[in-house]
């Protein structure tokens, strides 16, 4: 995938570019058969996040997530969703006949959780989320100034509410064979944070494999608790992005990827 910093050019690898095309693997042999999933959960940034980053944190820059046009389109008020509608996640919670995932951080503020709340699976996404833990980037002079729910915690949400839905090991093993998890997008966040904070693509290309990593014990961690099926979408071009165009512009033409033109 060929993803465009005026400047910096950074083409990365992947097999997959879109979320779509997952959705088309995934879903339509499902379709046509039975109803496959009985409940979705789903770990990612502000692509997938459904309201946690307003809930966890206390940063007025927060509030604007939950003001106009935030929500206008469907909701008819600001949720907490990075958009002013739903998101791929909600649509494929529609498309199941299931209902739209409770932010994680809601679910476990109310002190005693039940499991009816969850039965429908649980969102774990948070805006700015990094794949990799801030500590990490911060050994090397890169600040995440947006939270530290990395994979790697939203995997530890996911372990400590899993006992309300379902009681025993054996149990989840059943009951998480008609689940579906959803595994990002991830990694946005872990290189434009280091880019924008002066790295160069040399240190940010060789993040490349320890994100990789993250993900894939996180996956084998959601094998070994009876997940059978996880989706893991790529990352998007994120160079093409407005206000990254913004962040990195340059009066060179030869800076940006053609790529991004034919979007």
């Amino acid at each position: 995938m060929a993803q465009a910093y005026p400047n910096r050019v950074v083409k990365f690898n992947s097999a997959i570019s879109t979320l779509f095309l997952f959705l088309l693997l995934l879903i339509i042999p499902c379709r046509i058969t039975a109803e496959c999933y009985t409940s979705i959960f789903a770990l990612g940034d502000s692509l997938t996040d459904v309201g946690n980053r307003v809930i966890l944190s206390d940063d007025p820059a927060n509030d604007l997530h939950m003001a106009y046009p935030y929500g206008e389109t469907f909701f008819h008020h600001p949720t907490g969703r990075c958009s002013d509608g739903r998101l791929i996640i909600d649509f494929i919670a529609e498309y199941y006949g299931l209902p739209y995932m409770p932010p994680s951080a809601g679910v476990m503020m109310n002190g005693g959780i039940n499991g009816s709340d969850i039965e429908g699976g649980v969102n774990f996404a948070v805006a700015g989320a990094a794949t990799v833990d801030s500590a990490f980037y911060e050994e090397r002079g890169i600040n995440n100034p947006n939270t530290n729910c990395s994979l790697r915690v939203q995997m530890g949400w996911l372990k400590e509410l899993l006992p309300f839905f379902c009681g025993s090991p054996s149990e989840c093993h059943e009951r998480l064979k008609s689940s579906l998890f959803v595994v990002g997008p991830f990694g946005s966040n872990d290189y434009r944070n280091g880019l924008l904070q002066g790295k160069d693509i040399e240190e940010i290309r060789s993040y490349v494999p320890i994100v990789i990593g993250a993900i894939s014990d996180a996956i084998n961690d959601l094998i070994e608790l009876g997940a059978k099926t996880i989706m893991v979408p790529s990352t998007s071009p994120d160079g093409c992005l407005a206000s990254v165009l913004t962040d990195f512009e340059s009066s060179n033409k030869e800076d940006y990827d053609e790529d991004c033109w034919n979007r």
